[in-house]
């Protein structure tokens, strides 16, 4: 995907997010990208692990997805692209809503009504819940999955694993809980 002379590979196109998450065809490409970008390196990576989020850009991207890829990005059991798309818009509703300009941050278009408080706040719980429920099935696809995903394999040297043991803060020693794929 080229904006205004950006060039970065993305783990779901904006067809994708527009379709997905049914944001009208005239919103403009350029105000979308950045979205996907921030829910790809923010969120998504933070579940798939870098290496298997690199996996799977460069698989998108070559259209060669196949196997376990495939069905990890997207079958009824996982569905990373739907994931991908619920959190880049979960984290951004207020900006779909939120016009920014020359000195000034508007609300909607002039002639059209928009929601009240209490609206989008339901609107963002329900929002929430899909992505939440959208995570864990690619959560739980990872567990089941493990040994048939070779960028799960954790053959981190020593000294770059996580610090698991207890530690000093602010409000004295504590012990900081084991990280694990099935603890979420």
């Amino acid at each position: 995907i080229k904006i205004k002379g950006l060039m970065e590979s993305v783990i779901i196109t904006v067809d994708n997010l527009k379709e997905l998450k049914g944001i009208s065809n005239t919103t403009d490409d350029s105000f979308l990208f950045p979205m996907i970008v921030q829910a790809q390196d923010l969120q998504c990576q933070n579940i798939l692990g870098t290496a298997l989020t690199v996996k799977l850009i460069a698989d998108v991207t070559a259209g060669t997805l196949t196997g376990i890829y495939e069905e990890l990005y997207n079958s009824s059991k996982a569905s990373v692209k739907k994931m991908v798309a619920s959190q880049a818009f979960y984290y951004n509703i207020n900006r779909l809503w939120l016009r920014i300009g020359n000195s000034s941050i508007s609300k909607g278009n002039e002639g059209i009504i928009t929601a009240s408080k209490e609206e989008i706040d339901d609107f963002k719980a329900s929002e929430l819940a899909l992505m939440i429920g959208y995570e864990n099935r690619v959560k739980t696809f990872l567990v089941e999955n493990r040994s048939s995903i070779s960028e799960l394999d954790d053959t981190t040297p020593e000294f770059l694993q996580e610090n698991t043991t207890a530690s000093n803060n602010t409000s004295g020693f504590a012990d900081v809980k084991t990280i694990t794929y099935n603890n979420y």
